[in-house]
This record gives structure tokens, C-alpha cells and sequence, in this order.
């Protein structure tokens, strides 16, 4: 773009310098036709015509009127007056090396060479006067002749003529070099502004047409000067206008979360407040057995609500890359099973199929076992609680040379689009707060962050009525330093 607004200015320049040469031949030329035409020269046609007839021969000596003779002089012309002989019979102020007697052809080479042979222009003229032939010849020196230089208004007449001529040429060149390289600027100042109001698009003309294109679709090319911005420009009203698409369905996501969030709080809460109820009403009398499954229902509750609270404080501290990480060298076929052991003891296991298959039988990876298996958990669970009774879940795990690879899948109900797309946002909930199974919405977040600071990525492969394929890749090859890719980004989503 520098090179190109460089250029702009050069060839405004260029342009200025052309039409100032032409301006000046024009100015030029006007000059000398004003000279040569202007009753004022002393040279031209008119006025000599003009002497001519102010000449008389009275009582046989010719006279010419004073006026003129006095003109001349104020104008430092000479004059002289021939005979049909050639032979001056009148002349004034004379210079000593003019003839007093002309042959033929010698006034012709005079009046058309005049400046370069004697050092003065020659203006000559005749006429008869009383059935005799005279000629009139009229001299001045060429120092003086050609811009009159002496007439103070001709000299004004020039300025104010060269002034204006210069101020419209200078006006011109300044609306054209406006209308080139100002248009694009105050357009692009005009989409700024609408970008500071939350107007996230182009401006546009009467036509509905954006006003950097031409009729084809093109851009103009006065636009063309500025095509990096207005390119930026594009893509930054896209990149608004995209995240205040995300920000609105985000705070729509945030509404419903808090709505599921209290709700699920107010459960235990109130069970919590009706056993307290109980136990300070003095009405009741309860054996050792009740008092022993009200405290259990309540430390459940506690427990359920302390959790709830741990996964809220764990969302942060991976939002702000705050979660501190201890790792060391574990068998993660050893840690996957723990977690396939723990969801087949869960009380309603017995209802689905659930099995671990490796592929080795040892893998070794340097991790914090708390977290790493905390993700296994939250992905098997999700597998686990949001699919009917009868589903079957296969849990492999296989390694190669640079890294391994966990896969769990299942023959469950599947995901559509949106729920494949915003599966591991925070605050989507894989479950609404009428549901048996409760949740903050958080779990496939977490899991999703904490298999990111493990340097792992997820691949989710998901249709409706064809189960769901979660594939979980590590490479073995980091050094324990986390190099975590953040965003949607990392999750590749696509239909079996």
C-alpha cells in the first residue's frame, strides 16, 4: 500500500507539472496575441494603419499629427517616412545606423529578420497620399518589443491573469487529487464509525451495493490504493460481527446454566433444610436407624453441592491457566482402567455393557494422574448417563511410535449438529435440571481443558441413532511442559 499511495502522489505531481507546461503555452500564446492585436502596440497592424492616416501633405511637405508623434516617443518607436524612391523624405528619433535610402528587398529582410541583423523589430505599411506612394516604417528595439515591459497595465493585466489561471489550476488539481484519495478515507472513517456503534457491516450506496464496488463487482479502482485496510476492515466486521453472535448465544447458554444451576442447588438444599426441619422439631421421635439415613442423606447432599462447587473452581483455574500440575511417569492402560472399574460398580451399571479392550498392555506417559484420570472419568460418564439402558460402551486404547491413542465409543442415541458443535463448551448441559441425573454442565469442559494441558486432542465423530466415537490422541514425544491449543478448534467434528 506505501508503494501504491507513493505512486498516487507522484503521478498528482506529474499531472500537476503537465497541466502547469500546458498552462503556460496557453498563457504564452494569449500573451502574444494580446501583443499583436492590442490598439496599444505600437507595432501592430492597427496602429501603423493608424499613422498612416494621420499623415497629410500640406502645401507639398508631409505632416503627421502631433498625438502620434508624441505616442511614439513616450513608446521610444522611431519612425520614418520613404518616397517612392525609397528615399526617407520624414523620419523621428531615427538610429544612427538605419539608412536614409532603402533598395529593394532590403525592408523585406529588415521586417522578417529584423532582431537578429539590426537589433530591432520592423513594422511597415503603405499607402498613397494625394495619387502619391509613401511607406511608412516603424522601429523599436526588440529589448522592449516583445512583453511591453514598460506599460504598468499591461503588466497588472498579465499577473491577474497568470493568478487566475494558476488558482483554478491549483483548485482542479486539488478536488481531483480529493476525490481520488479523500473518498476512500472518509469511506473508510464512515465504517469505523459504524464498527464504534455495533453496526458490523459494510457501508452500502442507494443501490445496496458496497460503495468501494463498482457495478461488475469490482473494486474501484480509486479504491484500490487502500485494498490491505479495506481487506482488514472485511475481515474485522466478520470477526465482530461473528463473536456477537457467540456472545449473544453464549449469554442465552449462561441464562440456562444459572437457570439449571439453582435448580439443581435447590434440590439438595431443600432436603438439607427439611431433615434440619425435622431433627429441631421436638415432636418427632426418631430411632437410631432414622437418624442414621437422615445424616446420610444429608452428607450426600453436602457432598453433591461441595462438588458442584469444586467443578465451578476448577473451570476458572483452567480458564486462567491457573490449575498447578504434578507430574510423573504413570501406565495409563492401568489409569483408563480404574476409571472402566469405577463406572461398572456405579449403581446403575448393571443396566448397560460396558467394556475395556486394549490393545497393549502397558503405555507410559508423564501426567498428573488426579487430573488426567478426572477427564477419563468426566468423558466415560457422559457416555454413561446420556444414553438408554441397554447401550454398549467399548473403551480401547492402542500406541504407536509417537504417541496412543484412547477411544471410547458407543451404540448409544447419538448428537445432532449443535449439540456435536457445542459439546464441550462451558455451561452446555448434556442434560436439562428435570432429569435424573444431575450436573453443573461443566463436565466435557473439563475434560476438554485438562486433556488440552495434557497436550492431548479430541476427535468427535457422532450422528443420531448411530452412537457417538470419542478419540483422544496424545503424543508421547512432549517433555512434560504443557503446549495446550485453546478453542473450539481443536475438536474435528463430522457425522459417521
Amino acid at each position: 500500500m506505501k508503494k501504491r499511495l507513493i505512486g498516487s502522489y507522484l503521478l498528482f505531481l506529474i499531472l500537476l507539472t503537465v497541466f502547469s507546461m500546458i498552462w503556460m503555452l496557453i498563457s504564452s500564446k494569449l500573451i502574444l496575441l494580446e501583443i499583436n492585436r492590442s490598439p496599444e502596440s505600437p507595432l501592430s497592424r492597427e496602429f501603423i494603419e493608424r499613422v498612416a492616416n494621420q499623415t497629410k501633405v500640406i502645401n507639398g511637405q508631409l505632416t503627421v499629427n502631433p498625438a502620434i508623434l508624441r505616442y511614439l516617443k513616450d513608446k521610444r518607436v522611431w519612425i520614418q517616412i520613404l518616397d517612392e524612391n525609397g528615399t526617407e523624405i520624414f523620419s523621428q528619433d531615427r538610429p544612427a545606423k538605419m539608412p536614409t535610402h532603402y533598395i529593394p528587398g532590403q525592408l523585406v529582410s529588415y521586417q522578417r529578420y529584423g532582431q537578429e541583423l539590426i537589433g530591432y523589430r520592423i513594422s511597415t505599411w503603405y499607402k498613397q497620399v494625394d495619387s502619391r506612394t509613401f511607406t511608412w516604417v516603424l522601429g523599436r528595439d526588440k529589448k522592449l518589443e516583445v512583453n511591453d515591459k514598460e506599460s504598468p497595465e499591461f503588466e497588472t493585466r498579465f499577473m491577474i491573469f497568470n493568478l487566475i489561471g494558476w488558482i483554478f489550476l491549483v483548485f482542479l488539481v486539488a478536488v481531483l487529487f480529493s476525490i481520488w484519495l479523500g473518498n476512500p478515507l472518509f469511506y473508510i472513517w464512515k465504517w469505523l464509525q459504524r464498527l464504534s456503534q455495533g453496526i458490523y457491516t459494510e457501508p452500502v450506496g442507494r443501490t445496496g451495493r458496497p460503495i468501494s464496488l463498482n457495478r461488475s463487482g469490482r473494486m474501484k479502482r480509486s479504491f484500490q490504493t487502500y485494498r490491505e485496510v479495506i481487506g482488514a476492515l472485511q475481515r474485522l466486521t466478520q470477526t465482530l460481527k461473528q463473536n456477537e453472535i457467540e456472545r449473544a448465544k453464549l449469554e442465552k447458554t449462561r441464562e440456562e446454566w444459572l437457570t439449571g444451576v439453582s435448580h439443581d442447588l435447590k434440590t439438595p438444599l431443600s432436603t438439607i433444610k427439611g431433615y434440619i426441619d425435622i431433627l429441631a422439631a421436638k415432636k418427632y421421635q426418631l430411632n437410631e436407624a432414622e437418624l442414621d439415613q437422615i445424616l446420610e442423606t444429608v452428607s450426600q447432599r453436602i457432598g453433591y453441592i461441595e462438588e458442584l462447587l469444586a467443578d465451578f473452581t476448577l473451570t476458572f483455574q483452567l480458564k486462567n491457566n491457573a490449575l498447578p500440575l504434578h507430574r510423573e511417569k504413570e501406565n495409563i492402560v492401568e489409569l483408563v482402567r480404574e476409571s472402566v472399574i469405577e463406572l461398572v460398580n456405579h449403581p446403575e451399571a448393571d443396566a448397560y455393557d460396558i467394556q475395556f479392550e486394549p490393545m497393549v498392555d502397558e503405555v507410559i506417559d508423564c501426567v498428573d494422574k488426579k487430573w488426567y484420570k478426572r477427564a477419563i472419568d468426566n468423558l466415560l460418564g457422559n457416555a454413561f448417563l446420556h444414553n438408554p439402558k441397554g447401550t454398549r460402551v467399548v473403551v480401547t486404547i492402542d500406541q504407536w511410535e509417537k504417541g496412543y491413542e484412547i477411544v471410547i465409543a458407543d451404540n448409544g442415541k447419538g448428537m445432532d449438529e449443535e449439540t456435536k458443535a457445542r459439546l464441550f463448551e462451558r455451561y452446555f448441559r448434556g442434560t436439562h435440571s428435570g432429569s435424573e441425573i444431575q450436573g453443573s454442565g461443566l463436565g466435557m469442559a473439563i475434560a476438554y481443558q485438562l486433556i488440552g494441558i495434557h497436550d492431548g486432542k479430541i476427535r468427535l465423530q457422532s450422528a443420531l441413532g448411530q452412537g457417538t466415537v470419542i478419540r483422544i490422541h496424545f503424543s508421547k514425544s512432549h517433555d512434560g511442559i504443557p503446549d495446550v491449543e485453546t478453542g473450539m478448534d481443536q475438536i474435528e467434528s463430522q457425522g459417521k
